[in-house]
This record gives C-alpha cells, sequence and structure tokens, in this order.
C-alpha cells in the first residue's frame, strides 16, 4: 500500500500530539519551566503542570516555593515589581494555588511569570501560560 503525501500530512495533523500532560511531581515539573532556574536552594513545595494535547503547546504551569534565603532575597535575585491596579484571572490554578486578590501581585523582567506573595506567609507562588 502507497501512502501518499495527502494521507501522510493528515495522519501527521490529526496524531502529532494527541494527549494531554497532566504533572504533579515538583521536581518533574521544574523541567518544564521555561524560563531562568530559580534561585538556588529555593524549594518547590508543590508544582503542576498541563500540556494541552492540542499542537500549538498551550500550557500552564504553577509552583509554591519556600525561598531559603526569605522573600526580600528572592525578590531582588528575581528582579521583581509590584503590579498596581491590575487584576489576573487564573482560571485553571490548582486548589492549593490563592487567589491573588489578598496578595501582592509581582512580574520579573526575568520571564513573563506572575509572582504572587501573600503577606501573612513564608511561600511564593508562581503562575505562568501560554494559550
Amino acid at each position: 500500500m502507497k501512502i501518499t503525501p495527502g494521507i501522510l500530512i493528515l495522519m501527521c495533523i490529526l496524531l502529532s500530539g494527541c494527549f494531554e500532560k497532566n504533572v504533579e511531581d515538583p521536581e518533574r515539573v521544574y523541567n518544564f519551566w521555561p524560563h531562568e532556574k530559580f534561585p538556588e536552594g529555593t524549594s518547590i513545595k508543590k508544582a503542576r503542570y498541563w500540556k494541552s494535547a492540542h499542537f500549538t503547546y498551550e500550557y500552564d504551569i504553577h509552583f509554591e516555593l519556600k525561598p531559603k534565603r526569605g522573600k526580600a532575597e528572592f525578590m531582588t535575585e528575581r528582579r521583581l515589581f509590584k503590579l498596581e491596579n491590575f487584576y489576573l484571572s487564573i482560571p485553571s490554578s490548582p486548589g492549593w494555588f490563592p487567589a491573588p486578590d489578598n496578595s501582592n501581585l509581582y512580574r520579573s523582567s526575568l520571564d513573563d511569570a506572575y509572582y504572587i506573595i501573600p503577606p501573612d506567609s513564608n511561600s511564593i507562588y508562581v503562575t505562568d501560560a501560554h494559550y
């Protein structure tokens, strides 16, 4: 049986990326982080990565971090700047990820992620998405 180029192209479109990916192991999720690595000594308490089955490579990624040297030093190393009067909607966040309503919201000059820093917690929450 001879496969024509049209059939081959159709098969590639239909079969490419047909499986979505859900990962919740913090070490494995960190391997999918597309930006500059977190400062040395930062521990990842929880994480989740989701990638769509679509070939356009839609994804979202969430972390709960515990900086070794404290929030202030982490913020300096990541070059975080505070966002004022900014609303962030995170429609597909995991249950452990806080809503940014009561927290300070930051961006980094190193990446496109959002950093959510609750004032009453030692954790820093990070989210990034590409849709």
